[in-house]
């Protein structure tokens, strides 16, 4: 019997997907958790509710984890996925289990995703990418110049890192 791949939910598979898909990280992750937390904070309970709701209705399974996403993320990610399913469709084609930031990276497990016996990249890994590339900002897309410039002016520890291209 082969041996399982790392556990999806986890940075490492994700960084590992990202970088066997051609992603290489534009962004560190130090620049990215203070951009995340530049972002604010402000609102994070009505955006929590609102993800529950949306995950109450069109998931059906509230995933464990939500509480812990950057305020950032807990807002888009309704959007970034109820746009992936078909326009007919009233209800999301997977449900995820748990989600969560680690190192940088959005984590997620699907209930329906079966162990991986081999390293082929699969519909949930696609998923991932996808998602990971939605959420803004990431460790793969560049800030944006407004982004940059938040973190210029209440980060001035951090003006070098938004000079480097890789962390």
């Amino acid at each position: 019997m082969k041996e399982l791949l790392p556990v999806p939910f986890s940075a490492n598979y994700v960084k590992a997907l990202f970088l066997r898909e051609g992603h290489r990280p534009v962004v560190s992750e130090k620049l990215l958790t203070s951009s995340l937390e530049l972002l604010g904070v402000d609102k994070k309970n009505d955006y929590l509710r609102l993800a529950e709701e949306f995950f109450r209705s069109k998931a059906i399974l509230v995933p464990s984890g939500l509480a812990s996403l950057p305020t950032p993320w807990l807002r888009a990610l309704p959007d970034i996925l109820w746009n992936m399913r078909k326009p007919n469709w009233e209800a999301l084609p997977f449900m995820i289990r748990k989600l969560g930031c680690m190192d940088g990276v959005f984590c997620l497990a699907f209930a329906q995703e079966l162990p991986n016996f081999s390293d082929r990249l699969t519909g949930w890994d696609r998923l991932r990418i996808q998602i990971n590339l939605a959420l803004q900002p990431n460790l793969w897309t560049p800030l944006s110049l407004e982004m940059e410039r938040l973190v210029w002016k209440k980060r001035p520890e951090l003006r070098e890192e938004l000079f480097k291209t890789t962390p």
